[in-house]
């Protein structure tokens, strides 16, 4: 996560030097940050990247091999935009199974108990705290 924040702050840095006379329209803004992003991404030599690498208010964490929905945080979004009080969401997609032998449905099923009561323990507490300050 910090290299990627590393990133987005030197396409961020290489875009606060762009000359915009008389304004700059959406699709330019979209062509500066795609060529800034070029540019850190050739002088790094180790990464890859594209699309808005920008870091906003909302922070999608996912594994490098990840691929997303463009519109995968328009419900979590809303969620937190609607409660102030909730600082992180994880969304539990379940264990993944491929062979479904006796060995993995084993482990897939303590992971599963496993995953659920620590989403139902998080979730009393958050509960509990709502209760402590009166919501």
């Amino acid at each position: 996560m910090n290299y990627g924040l590393i990133l987005s702050n030197n396409v961020v840095s290489k875009l606060t030097k762009v000359e915009r006379s008389g304004g700059c329209t959406q699709t330019q803004e979209i062509a500066e940050h795609d060529r800034c992003l070029q540019e850190v991404v050739s002088e790094s030599k180790v990464a890859w990247a594209e699309g808005n690498i920008r870091v906003g208010d909302y922070i999608l964490i996912i594994d490098s091999d990840t691929r997303v929905p463009s519109d995968c945080l328009l419900d979590a979004v809303s969620e937190m935009e609607q409660s102030p009080d909730v600082g992180i969401m994880q969304s539990s997609s379940g264990v993944m199974q491929v062979v479904h032998d006796f060995f993995e449905n084993g482990i897939v099923s303590k992971l599963s108990s496993v995953t659920i009561l620590a989403m139902a323990d998080s979730f009393i507490d958050f509960l509990h705290q709502r209760h402590l300050h009166g919501h």
